[in-house]
């Protein structure tokens, strides 16, 4: 059961990843595959953090582009790691729905910005149900940069 629902979830959010790619109000300024900052993650340095969410936050990685969404996450050794996740008008929801205390697991790449280091997300799980990918796993490309037929693709990544 907990695999069909899982399986929901990814497919729910397929779906929510064709709507806000097909949304022509939706503002993804600095965060386009091409962008500086897509460049940073490199899917090589690919690992898994566990943690609970600490709380969400506003974040520009970069001067230039559109407001992100970050996740501070405490780690079962009690260290903080800050999570860049996506543009705001992407993943908005996630602060709305998921609290601080909630378990996680997140995969993704670390980078460095400005002397501090940061983990970028590819996927977030929360609740052990539910599964947002926000980026190609061997890619890196986002997913509010991706066709529907390039969606449809990364369906098995």
């Amino acid at each position: 059961m907990r695999a069909v629902v899982t399986g929901l979830a990814v497919l729910v959010m397929f779906f929510c990843a064709g709507l806000a790619s097909a949304e022509e109000t939706a503002n993804y300024n600095g965060w386009e595959r091409s962008g500086r900052f897509n460049a940073l993650y490199q899917p090589d340095g690919y690992t898994m953090l566990k943690g609970e969410v600490e709380r969400f936050f506003k974040v520009t990685p970069l001067p230039g582009m559109v407001e992100g969404l970050g996740m501070r996450v405490k780690l079962r050794d009690g260290s903080l790691v800050d999570i860049i996740l996506a543009p705001v008008a992407y993943v908005d929801f996630l602060s709305r729905v998921f609290h601080p205390g909630e378990l996680a697991k997140i995969k993704g790449a670390w980078t460095e910005i400005d002397g501090r280091r940061w983990f970028v997300a590819s996927k977030v799980r929360l609740r052990e149900m539910f599964e947002v990918k926000l980026r190609g796993t061997r890619s890196g490309v986002p997913y509010w940069d991706m066709s529907m037929k390039e969606l449809e693709a990364a369906e098995s990544d």
